[in-house]
């Protein structure tokens, strides 16, 4: 946990550098049944990486998808899903 918690603040800290861009969450919406979908994406251009979050909020459990694209290329660099 504390190693989570210095990442959010570096990526909080570098947010208003030049090349790095966030988005708010972008996308939210109910599904049938009471639960909800959610996403955001962000870039950091100096890096050249693109990814985006997507996650479910469904009787009481949340679930995550956050895919890393590179820029260059398009190619999924990695993926993390839990």
């Amino acid at each position: 946990m504390p190693l989570a918690v210095e990442a959010v603040e570096e990526i909080f800290a570098q947010a208003g550098q030049r090349g790095k861009w966030s988005s708010t969450r972008a996308g939210r919406f109910e599904l049938p049944g009471g639960g909800f979908f959610h996403y955001m994406a962000a870039a950091d251009f100096s890096l050249g990486f693109v990814a985006m979050k997507q996650y479910t909020y469904v009787r009481g459990k949340l679930r995550f998808l956050v895919p890393l694209y590179e820029m260059a290329t398009g190619e999924l660099a990695g993926a993390d899903r839990s």
